[in-house]
């Protein structure tokens, strides 16, 4: 935007540039500073007439000195945007920016758009790497890959965090599911419930162990185990209901604990 006062010998002018670009830096250069006009008329003019404009660009510092443009910046109008004076009833003229030649105008860059990912290790990696890289330097050097002190170490902090007597850590998460039904020491044939939209891991221990997975719908709002499809699964065979967390939103744990006790199952 560019404001001018163009009434009497010396006029002010005060550039404002709306924009983070450096295209327009030169409307920054102007801001806040005065500028000195000579009128000269025309020899061809008449009297009244305005003429040529020339002068010189006067900083608030010394000992710099830089010639102003000839004329301001066109834009095929003479004023642009809405009217308005400074309080004298003169009137101050509007440039608007977006009538800038191309190469004047400010550049907008559009931010980097990130693709969501179902799963992202490498992200989680990254903000976790200087820990994880100190560990895994660690456990190399130790050469202790199985029940070493890393794992009795894992072992014993989250005993403390979940306040129970024993953890057993395991290569992944298929074994854990494999030692826990194990533990139960249940017949073949036993039942299990579990929600029939989930990874294959607890299908695939149960199969293992010579068990039937018996498959529940799931609550569309949450996609984890929906409690009022449970009890019309349960049969004499069944033994556990074994819901699965999914999308980091629990499973209404409260009411499924209630129907286990109800039916005395795991």
């Amino acid at each position: 935007m560019w404001l001018s006062r163009n009434s009497g010998r010396y006029c002010h002018e005060l550039y404002f540039a709306c924009s983070a670009g450096t295209n327009i830096d030169f409307a920054l250069l102007f801001a806040n500073r005065t500028v000195k006009l000579k009128r000269r008329r025309s020899a061809a003019g008449s009297s009244g007439s305005a003429g040529a404009v020339d002068g010189t660009l006067l900083r608030h510092w010394p000992g710099e000195r830089q010639q102003a443009p000839a004329k301001p910046l066109q834009t095929g109008r003479k004023t642009c945007g809405t009217k308005a004076n400074d309080g004298s009833g003169r009137p101050i003229k509007f440039l608007n920016v977006t009538k800038l030649p191309l190469s004047l105008r400010p550049v907008k860059t559009m931010p980097e758009i990130k693709p969501i990912q179902m799963v992202d290790l490498a992200g989680q990696y990254r903000r976790l790497k200087p820990e994880i890289d100190a560990g895994l330097e660690q456990v190399m050097l130790q050469a202790s890959f199985i029940n070493g002190p890393a794992v009795k170490t894992f072992a014993t902090e989250l005993e403390a965090y979940l306040g129970v007597k024993h953890v057993i850590p395991c290569a992944n998460g298929t074994d854990a599911i494999q030692i826990a039904l194990m533990a139960l020491n249940l017949p073949e044939g036993s039942e299990i419930i579990t929600p029939g939209f989930s990874y294959i891991a607890l299908a695939e221990a149960c199969a293992l162990l010579k068990f039937r997975p018996v498959f529940a719908d799931v609550d569309p709002d949450t996609f984890n185990l929906d409690p009022l499809q449970i009890e019309k699964h349960i049969t004499p065979r069944t033994k556990v209901i074994a819901p699965v967390h999914l999308f980091g939103q629990s499973a209404d744990m409260e009411t499924i604990l209630a129907i286990a006790e109800k039916h005395n199952l795991y």
